[in-house]
């Protein structure tokens, strides 16, 4: 007998023939070397020994899968033997006596049977997918049940009780009849099937029924599950073909088109989404240029203006819309990716809402007296300047630094569950097109399933679901969607920050500032946009592995990450700090401090009523598809502003003739009354429809003028701008307004949305759980950070500073260095005298012994 063997740079294989008893031939590594330790092949007398020596090692016989020795991948090959019935009886009395499980899955079979009969009666089906919550492993076990019965290792007796309980064996026929039914009412609806790209019942019907159309041309063979009962209907239904529109119709839909938008100057998107305008014009181009086109098709074209160079007007207005849904090349012209098209809205949105910053300086600058201008708009500067940085660093991460996508394989023999690769599966490629489906590989010898996906097997972990813990100091964010959406963020979080410089105007140190801004957009703000926002925040309705009541939050511009984290942290920062000298006399009355210019106030109200077309509409996150969705909001927005402001005019007219006598239109009121109606929207702006904007500005107004005066009356807490009643009072309002006027289309949650829409209570009491959890948050951490400050002596300017003015005291003089009244002194320290003083700290000293009036100048005397 003869034998011979190659051997070269490349791995040795022998070809001798091998004798029937002898093991395998020797296993080559990557380069090239022989792996000795597995030329011969370990005998069961060595296995059981070392399967003794790990019990005694660990205390248990759990060995995973990939353990180096291979012990694991033995005992997987034992139990499939024992499942063939070829295990030695000798080897298997061995084994049961070191409680080795060979059959693991069978008493937990009947438990899993149990867990899916519950869910069959709480959702009355049992078609179970990975989004559905449902206890851990539940789902792997329904596709081990698919794949036994594939294979015809399914008991009977178990295939009948599934059947039973209507268990889906074959998930794509099953998503056919589901894809045929939505279809089915389509057409009655609409009596045609030309299905848009995004049907609102079914988004992915579109695909389904180009699918259709592509199967329709091999015979449906390549859709097994299609009866002939399908393909009749789809025949009847027009659903096999794509609906093409002749010459002459084509022509008078672009005339059609033209004429809109040379009369009124805007152009049916909705027509222009749904149609093939822009490929038919491309089309008569091409055509054109091959010298095809009839002289009389040519003269009806050239008669209604057609541009055979360029993109005529209403050509380039509906190539930008049919991006999406034709492709992003069109014939003469260069049209912008859907992409592109997204980084640029959320780009230019960013850009608005960083213009908000100069809205609230020009706020703040009229809502103080003339001494502390200077200071107020430094410290507004210097929250976009330090924000930046503390985002930067750790902001984002903790915002939106959610876990990376893994592959995760689990066995199901063990229920061993890693993230390392097991050898020797056997692939099987699901249809990963589907939501239902997903990409599963199965091991048809040992039960090993792979699942690709972002979210764990027994979902997030409770640190995953708290804060994010990825792209610190932005790394690992090389795409350019990364980086404009973190500019967009980024603009959010400064606005946040500065929320908090209005509520401790005039009489809080820089650095106390600064302090403070560190702490709230480092981690006291990115920790609620992460629960809110967040694929794997607790609370998000964007985390598909467990949402909050079956809804999760819905805020869809942040009144509550955003407006109810600065105005809670003002209530903090302003309760803790005090107010101001003078705010409030001997019997806790409060005295008037109004602001130095009315103009720069209300020019501040104009900038971020501005400012907010780019924080509401710009949190569609894309305007290719949304456009539609980003007018709407923008509507929104305006009825806000516009009954906020009415409503809180009419509110001061009533209270001031109520109270003194005389009717007093008091024009600070009306602005913040605006900037309380805007708030209110933020967050059911996307999910209302646009007459629900009214009364959520009127009541918003409401919230505001009695949030405002509990603050200052009940609260005794002094704030200059009503920051705390604006944005905290006006942004609670918002998100309960989000569960009463939330829309079933909008809101896209089965039954969860607004209770006066029809809708359960499921959203209400996610609103109210993310209410009560903000405040806990940020008043829970920002109320000892301020009192700590407060101790240290490091929070309040001293009394003289303040009755001078910081301007003087700290920024080198007055704002206004031609006035005389505050130019005092400007560059040389405290403008007033000394007695003036001593009679500010006496004063003060006075109210805080709780002395009257009367009685102090009688001790004065």
């Amino acid at each position: 007998m003869t034998s011979f063997v190659i051997i070269t740079t490349r791995p040795v294989f022998s070809f001798a023939p091998k004798p029937r008893h002898s093991y395998r031939p020797c296993i080559c590594t990557l380069h090239g070397e022989i792996n000795r330790s597995r030329a011969k092949k370990k005998g069961p007398r060595e296995r059981l020994e070392q399967l003794r020596t790990f019990q005694t090692e660990h205390g248990h016989v759990s060995v995973p899968y990939s353990d180096p020795s291979g012990l694991g991948r033995w005992i997987a090959e034992q139990r499939h033997k024992y499942q063939k019935g070829l295990l030695d009886d000798v080897l298997y009395r061995e084994l049961i006596s070191l409680w080795i499980v060979l059959r693991p899955l069978e008493a937990r079979w009947d438990v899993r049977f149990k867990q899916i009969g519950e869910f069959h009666s709480k959702h009355g089906h049992s078609f179970i997918q990975q989004r559905d919550n449902v206890p851990d492993g539940l789902y792997g076990w329904v596709l081990q049940q698919r794949q036994l019965k594939k294979q015809g290792r399914l008991d009977e007796s178990r295939v009948k009780r599934l059947d039973a309980l209507g268990f889906v064996w074959d998930v794509q026929a099953h998503i056919w009849r589901q894809n045929m039914e939505c279809l089915r009412e389509f057409y009655e609806e609409h009596g045609h099937c030309r299905v848009p790209t995004r049907w609102k019942n079914s988004p992915r019907l579109y695909s389904f029924l180009r699918r259709v159309q592509s199967s329709s041309k091999k015979g449906f063979e390549d859709v097994p599950y299609a009866t002939q009962e399908d393909v009749k209907k789809l025949h009847a239904w027009g659903a096999v073909r794509r609906y093409r529109k002749s010459w002459h119709q084509r022509y008078e839909d672009m005339c059609r088109v033209k004429a809109e938008c040379q009369k009124s100057g805007r152009i049916p998107y909705q027509y222009l989404k749904d149609s093939g305008l822009a490929a038919w014009a491309r089309s008569q181009r091409f055509v054109h240029r091959q010298g095809l086109l009839s002289q009389e098709q040519h003269k009806l074209l050239d008669t209604m203006g057609f541009d055979w160079e360029a993109m005529s007007l209403s050509e380039n207005v509906t190539a930008t819309y049919f991006t999406d849904t034709y492709g992003g090349s069109y014939a003469g012209a260069a049209v912008m990716d859907a992409t592109d098209a997204d980084n640029a809205w959320m780009l230019q949105s960013g850009y608005m809402v960083f213009f908000m910053q100069a809205g609230f300086a020009m706020l703040c600058a009229g809502s103080v007296r003339a001494k502390n201008a200077k200071n107020i708009i430094l410290l507004n500067i210097l929250d976009a300047c330090l924000g930046s940085l503390c985002w930067y660093a750790t902001g984002y991460a903790f915002a939106y630094g959610d876990p990376v996508e893994k592959t995760w394989y689990t066995d199901c023999a063990t229920g061993t569950t890693t993230t390392d690769e097991l050898p020797d599966a056997e692939a099987y490629e699901g249809d990963c097109t589907n939501a239902e489906a997903s990409c599963v590989c199965a091991d048809t010898n040992t039960g090993v399933f792979t699942l690709t996906t972002s979210v764990p097997p027994g979902g997030f972990t409770s640190t995953q679901k708290f804060i994010g813990n990825r792209y610190f100091f932005l790394t690992n964010t090389e795409d350019v969607a990364d980086y404009a959406f973190w500019f967009f963020q980024f603009t959010f979080a400064a606005t946040a920050a500065t929320i908090v410089s209005g509520a401790v105007a005039e009489r809080c140190r820089l650095w106390a500032y600064l302090s403070y801004e560190l702490i709230l957009v480092c981690f006291v703000y990115p920790v609620v946009a992460h629960w809110v926002w967040s694929g794997s925040g607790w609370a998000s309705a964007f985390n598909v592995n467990k949402r909050l009541f079956g809804v999760g939050v819905l805020d869809f511009a942040g009144d509550g990450p955003v407006h109810m984290v600065g105005g809670f942290a003002s209530l903090a920062g302003a309760w803790i700090l005090g107010p101001r000298m003078g705010r409030f006399d001997a019997d806790g009355k409060p005295v008037d401090m109004p602001g130095h210019n009315a103009s720069l106030t209300l020019l501040g109200v104009f900038f971020l009523w501005f400012g907010w077309f780019g924080f509401n509409p710009g949190s569609t996150l894309g305007i290719a598809g949304y456009s539609g969705l980003a007018a709407r909001v923008a509507i929104n927005t305006t009825f806000g502003a516009a009954t906020g402001a009415l409503t809180t005019l009419l509110i001061v007219m009533a209270w001031t003739k109520v109270t003194t006598g005389t009717s007093v239109v008091d024009l600070i009121m009306v602005g913040n009354g605006a900037l309380a109606g805007l708030v209110s929207v933020t967050g059911p702006c996307g999910w209302m429809e646009v007459w629900a904007a009214i009364p959520t500005g009127i009541i918003g107004a409401f919230a505001y003028v009695g949030s405002s005066k509990f603050i200052l009356n009940v609260l005794k807490v002094d704030d200059p701008l009503d920051a705390i009643a604006v944005h905290a009072g006006a942004g609670i309002w918002g998100l309960l307004a989000t569960s009463a006027f939330a829309t079933e289309t909008l809101a896209a949650a089965g039954n969860n949305y607004g209770f006066i829409m029809g809708g359960n209570g499921n959203l209400l009491g996610c609103q109210i759980v993310i209410i009560l959890a903000i405040f806990a948050w940020v008043m829970g951490i920002m109320t000892p950070f301020f009192f700590l400050l407060k101790k240290a002596n490091m929070f309040r300017v001293p009394p003289e500073v303040e009755s001078a003015g910081l301007d003087v005291s700290h920024h080198g003089g007055s704002a206004y260095p031609h006035d005389p009244e505050t130019a005092k002194g400007a560059g040389a320290g405290v403008s007033v005298t000394a007695e003036m003083i001593d009679k500010k700290i006496e004063e003060a000293l006075a109210r805080n012994a709780g002395v009257k009036p009367h009685e102090r100048a009688t001790m004065e005397a």
